[in-house]
């Protein structure tokens, strides 16, 4: 049974959002979102998660989905937070049957414009009857289902595999590779990984100080002595590698100009290298695609090998990763997913059918991501850090531990891994996001689990699967 919401300013606003999400009116859900929600463009603390736009993005993707199946509604059943300016509760999506944690936040001046509308998924309220699950047969079962209602209702295409002490004990492919050629996702399918690429580029430089080649205080100057900003220069290694550096990304108007010439590491770093930085070096988390570059650059530097080929041989190869590397986009790749989004050239979302990304993304991918893979390779790569067989235990830990406090709660940065605390377990890996790219990898540490999810349309709804899954393992171990 449904709940009231509260009377307050944001539990009037959110009751009008569910109104409208349970009518499936979408036209009326964007213009309240034009209306009423914050510029995601706007110049956010750069320690956001980036789980409100995420979030956003699962929201109108289900509402879209509401055209296949009007029985997707949204049922309060308890109410989490009341605030005047912020109201959270617990609901029951019709789609999936899925259980969510849904909160909206006003802004207490006016006009009081929604600043966050926050998703993630929650275990049934345990006055409703059902407990903690009891084992990862019982996981999978509801992932199974869950995962398999969001691709019938094409919010999720993709691959999905999940491994216990290495060994897969679910793998499963969805939707199609290439709507063009219906053509389906396989297991072996190699999909654009977005960010995962930044494990690799902090792998390889942990090799190289392993060997003694580099240490991670020495800094940009140390190995580019060349580099155009003398304000950056004195970032250290360690700094790069935990995001603060203070660096932006190559993500702007030379980039759209010279989108598909750009095809190596110092085609990428011209882009931004003589940009003002955002941050003096040590000051604050700001997620830098640049500062991965640059590392990419240092390790070209040191070893004299073009990066691609670094990678390759130090990590790809070892670890038995057949299916991975920086694919060009102009080529022709076999068994290779297309993306496809909700997002128009001008980076605004739309409703109704998806467009491909391929004039919005890299030609090739670099040491900040836009690398492919596959869901196999990636346990392939968590196998090879668990044996040691590309880094030694101590680099492993080095890499791992916790660096940065980032804002949400148990979460932080290593290097190049996110570290999650959930339900008293520890999580790591990394996340990739672009339009048409949605790519998670997770290792759960304490208990042993290793999830991959890869996807080929827009990120949000792989990022909710793996929000499913990090709350149910975690549970099920603790």
């Amino acid at each position: 049974m449904s709940v009231p919401l509260p009377d307050s300013r944001a539990g009037t606003m959110l009751r009008s959002l569910i109104e409208m999400f349970n009518r499936g009116d979408v036209e009326a859900f964007q213009r309240w979102l034009d209306d009423h929600y914050a510029d995601p463009y706007a110049d956010k603390d750069p320690q956001d998660d980036r789980a409100v736009w995420n979030s956003m993005d699962y929201t109108t993707a289900l509402l879209d989905a509401l055209r296949f199946d009007h029985a997707c509604g949204l049922t309060v059943y308890q109410v989490e937070v009341d605030l005047p300016y912020e109201t959270a509760v617990i609901a029951q999506l019709g789609l999936a049957g899925e259980w969510v944690y849904l909160k909206l936040k006003l802004a207490p001046e006016a006009p009081h414009a929604v600043i966050e509308l926050r998703t993630r998924p929650a275990l049934l309220p345990p006055q409703i009857g059902e407990g903690v699950p009891t084992s990862h047969e019982e996981v999978i079962r509801g992932l199974h289902r869950f995962v398999g209602r969001l691709a019938e209702a094409d919010i999720f295409a993709g691959a999905v595999l999940i491994a216990k002490d290495g060994l897969p004990v679910f793998q499963r492919a969805y939707g199609l590779a290439s709507r063009e050629f219906n053509a389906p996702n396989r297991i072996d399918t190699k999909f654009n990984i977005g960010s995962l690429n930044k494990m690799f580029t902090a792998v390889a430089i942990a090799q190289l100080a392993e060997e003694g080649a580099l240490l991670y205080s020495d800094t940009i100057a140390d190995h580019l002595p060349g580099y155009p900003r003398e304000d950056a220069a004195h970032a250290t290694i360690d700094q790069l590698l935990c995001h603060m550096s203070g660096i932006g990304s190559y993500w702007n108007d030379q980039f759209e100009c010279e989108r598909a010439r750009i095809r190596t590491v110092s085609d990428f770093l011209r882009l931004f290298a003589t940009d003002l930085p955002y941050y003096p070096p040590g000051k604050r988390w700001f997620y830098s695609n640049g500062g991965f570059v640059i590392l990419g650059a240092i390790l070209e530097t040191i070893t004299g090998q073009d990066y691609y080929d670094i990678v390759r041989e130090r990590i790809y190869q070892p670890s038995g990763m057949t299916g991975t590397d920086a694919y060009e986009m102009d080529r022709s790749v076999p068994n290779l997913a297309i993306g496809y989004t909700h997002v128009t050239p001008d980076g605004l979302r739309e409703l109704g059918p998806h467009r491909n990304n391929l004039f919005m993304h890299v030609i090739k991918g670099g040491p900040g991501g836009g690398g492919f893979s596959t869901v196999e390779d990636l346990l392939r790569f968590g196998t090879a850090l668990h044996t040691n067989t590309i880094l030694s235990a101590a680099s492993v830990q080095t890499l791992l531990a916790p660096k940065v406090a980032l804002r949400g709660e148990g979460l932080q940065y290593g290097y190049g891994f996110f570290v999650r605390q959930i339900n008293g377990q520890r999580v790591v890996g990394h996340s990739g996001n672009f339009p048409g790219i949605g790519a998670q990898f997770d290792m759960y540490l304490d208990a042993g689990y290793t999830a991959v999810i890869l996807s080929n349309v827009d990120p949000s709804a792989s990022q909710i699967v793996a929000d499913y899954l990090r709350d149910r393992f975690t549970r099920l171990a603790a």
